[in-house]
């Protein structure tokens, strides 16, 4: 089945360099799920343009539920005059409550008192990260070692990526026999972690807002 991802357009947030994550969830006050700004509506009526030209082009859209996911997924669905579903599993990672919506200087200025300790699940090394400023490095790394920390309350990018994964599985299992294409609308980084792991991408594989990359996936690959 060919699969056609989409990073969301581009929201306030993204200009504004916050750690947009799932803010619906954050405790921050006055931080929440933010629309697309001109922007990303922009954004996504190219993406809709790319989409189009695809063979085979897509034939449903689904999408995270949240709100600049959303908004992408319904332009590109009504440009390409098809339906558009939401599944909860194409969420953004979830980087905290309390860090969501946070500038992301100031996390990487944060200090973890006490430091953030982790094992490597392979080798069995322990890690101990002091500053939000480290921490990210870790959260961008895509070597095997740095799958399990996380900002704390969140997830670790082994959970997303796993969550990522099922939430494809169920694509294929539900449309199978009906679709042979199907564009997803996710985040940057609960997709660069999947879509580095894949051979296909191997390394680092970053979307900008409103890119589009193109993969054949099968569940029983998952």
């Amino acid at each position: 089945m060919d699969f056609y991802f989409v990073r969301h357009g581009a929201t306030a947030y993204n200009l504004k360099h916050r750690l947009q994550g799932q803010c619906d969830r954050s405790d921050i006050p006055g931080i929440g799920d933010m629309p697309l700004n001109q922007q990303g509506i922009e954004e996504a009526g190219i993406a809709a343009d790319t989409l189009s030209e695809m063979r085979p082009a897509p034939s449903i859209v689904v999408s995270s539920p949240l709100l600049r996911a959303r908004q992408t997924a319904e332009i590109i669905g009504n440009a390409l005059g098809v339906q558009v579903e939401t599944v909860d599993g194409l969420r953004e990672m979830f980087f905290g409550a309390r860090w969501e919506g946070m500038l992301m200087s100031e996390f990487k200025n944060h200090t973890f008192i006490p430091p953030l300790e982790y094992t490597d699940q392979q080798t069995g090394n322990r890690y101990s990260i002091r500053t939000g400023d480290e921490l990210r490095r870790y959260h961008k790394s895509t070597e095997p070692a740095f799958d399990h920390p996380a900002h704390p309350g969140g997830e670790t990018k082994a959970v997303a990526c796993l969550r990522m994964t099922k939430a494809l599985d169920e694509c294929v299992e539900n449309f199978k026999g009906k679709h042979s294409a199907i564009c997803i609308v996710s985040h940057s980084a609960i997709l660069r972690f999947f879509l580095s792991s894949r051979k296909e991408y191997g390394g680092n594989c970053t979307l900008s807002t409103g890119e589009v990359a193109h993969l054949q996936y099968a569940a029983s690959e998952g």
